[in-house]
């Protein structure tokens, strides 16, 4: 696989038009240093600070149904999220969670209507990395 892209990145060089190509990963570490070297630049963009993570959660909040304000939400949710390494994918699916547990009490409370996110609904914000071979 890695010497077909090679390949193909090569090839890329051969046309008189230009061409971008844009690659994103969580694990540059990971990534075949051949392949690395065919990336004239790379930007490294951090993970969020308080005052992102704060901003994402805002976000990834605004239009879901909640029982706090959203912005002390947010703040509490991004001070519960401090040095867990957290990404904005890993904050969504942290809500994703959340929203899970909002479900099944509302379903246990007779229904849609009961469904609103509560801040009891959010676990332990520790990142779950899923490694599949």
């Amino acid at each position: 696989l890695v010497g077909q892209l090679l390949q193909e990145l090569d090839g890329i060089q051969t046309h008189d038009s230009e061409v971008f190509l844009l690659a994103a990963t969580n694990h540059a570490d990971q990534i075949d240093p051949a392949v690395l070297s065919r990336f004239q630049e790379r930007l490294a963009i951090p993970l969020p600070d308080f005052l992102g993570r704060q901003r994402l959660l805002c976000v990834l909040l605004q239009k879901k149904r909640l029982a706090f304000d959203i912005g002390e939400g947010s703040r509490i949710l991004a001070a519960a999220s401090e040095g867990t390494g957290m990404s904005g994918r890993d904050l969504g699916s942290w809500i994703g969670r959340a929203e899970q547990k909002a479900l099944l009490r509302a379903i246990a409370a007779g229904g849609p209507e009961h469904f609103a996110l509560m801040l009891d609904d959010f676990d332990s914000p520790v990142t779950e990395t899923t490694v599949t071979g």
